[in-house]
């Protein structure tokens, strides 16, 4: 585990920088590609409670007296949109070439802290930033972001381990 996270070889640093730069732009896509559940839910959801149209994160400004009605709409959105974020970060990890287990955990967690810093930013210039951490839906979906790379990588393993002549990746050895 060590030498993969801390390089310890001249030209290490390099590779680690690459991985890193690659696992930002692939971060970056599972970022843009989460957030489409989350839409599709404030549609899917403002249609069965009936309200206007909604992203769960103006809540707080469309139900500005309803407290309760807000933290349940938020629960909902934030729910299903979680589900909807591990099927969407698990392929993503997977197309980008996850190969084990420790690399889905290192992805991950790089994504998981991209989209928690995104939402404590938003949070704090919104001033709810207590209201959307601290709901569990809300962690539900972070741990989403980090399974999903796990998820990947663990599938990749038990690929080339059931494939005869494929390495972690799926290449033909």
């Amino acid at each position: 585990m060590l030498p993969e996270l801390i390089p310890r070889k001249r030209g290490a640093l390099a590779v680690w920088g690459k991985r890193l730069l690659a696992d930002l732009a692939s971060g970056a896509v599972a970022f843009v590609l989460i957030h489409v559940p989350e839409f599709v839910t404030a549609i899917v959801g403002s249609a069965i409670i009936g309200g206007p149209f909604v992203w769960p994160a103006d809540i707080r400004v469309a139900w500005p007296s309803d407290p309760t009605g807000r933290l349940n709409a938020w629960y909902g959105a934030y729910t299903l949109a979680g589900v909807a974020s591990l099927l969407v970060a698990t392929w993503v990890a997977w197309v980008a070439k996850t190969r084990s287990r420790l690399d889905g955990l290192r992805r991950g967690l790089l994504w998981a802290a991209m989209i928690g810093l995104y939402y404590l930013y938003q949070g704090i210039t919104r001033g709810d930033y207590a209201m959307v951490f601290g709901i569990l839906p809300m962690w539900f979906r972070l741990a989403a972001a980090a399974l999903g790379p796990v998820m990947a990588g663990w599938l990749q393993e038990r690929r080339s381990r059931t494939t005869p002549g494929r390495d972690a990746a799926g290449a033909r050895q």
